[in-house]
């Protein structure tokens, strides 16, 4: 009998409960209202998912998160920070995995070109210390480098687009 990777049984449960949302109907309070919920949104989002889990492995994205926490140490070595927390790489670890974590999260390369820009930024260069703070300067810096920010106010929808 094979034994099934973790992937696997994460793609098989989540196909479970896709069968059974398509057979959902919620009874609800004093004037009863019944809510089914449609197979093909159900297909789409399990499509979505079933893609994300098995892009990049666990081991993909454990190491993208440590190159990531890298790269800042690297840039605050280069401005004199010598000495951290004890606790610091554990922290900024955590910090990484979630934000590269995620179907729209942007990727390894784009949080470094974040980084770049912080410390290349005369305001945010002594503020930046750990990767939350990059974590929230990413909207700042995401509208400042979308392709066609020259001219005019970003549309509504450019908005969502920031925020992982």
């Amino acid at each position: 009998m094979a034994r099934k990777t973790a992937k696997a049984q994460i793609i098989q449960a989540v196909r479970e409960v896709a069968g059974e949302l398509e057979r959902v109907i919620i009874h609800g309070g004093r004037n009863a209202v019944q809510y089914t919920v449609d197979g093909e949104a159900v297909r789409r989002w399990l499509e979505r998912l079933t893609v994300w889990v098995s892009d990049a492995p666990a081991a993909e994205r454990e190491a993208a998160a440590k190159a990531l926490v890298a790269y800042l140490k690297e840039k605050l070595a280069a401005q004199g920070v010598t000495k951290l927390p004890r606790d610091w790489h554990l922290r900024q670890l955590s910090t990484a995995r979630t934000m590269l974590d995620g179907p729209r999260a942007p990727g390894l390369a784009d949080w470094c070109a974040c980084i770049d820009w912080a410390f290349s930024d005369t305001y945010w260069m002594d503020k930046v210390d750990h990767l939350a703070t990059v974590a929230r300067l990413w909207p700042k810096y995401a509208l400042q480098h979308k392709p066609g920010a020259a001219g005019g106010a970003p549309s509504r929808a450019s908005y969502r687009d920031l925020y992982v």
